[in-house]
């Protein structure tokens, strides 16, 4: 039940970490774009 080297399991797990950091530095960044426009309060 261990690692094989060159099983490609790495790369699964790489790709998987790296989509949700993508997809958190995307949330951040439509966060900080938004905003309430003039004239409006923030109920």
């Amino acid at each position: 039940m261990g690692w094989r080297e060159g099983s490609g399991t790495g790369a699964t797990y790489n790709k998987r970490f790296i989509r949700r950091k993508a997809n958190e530095a995307a949330m951040a960044l439509q966060e900080g774009m938004t905003r309430v426009p003039d004239g409006m309060k923030d109920e």
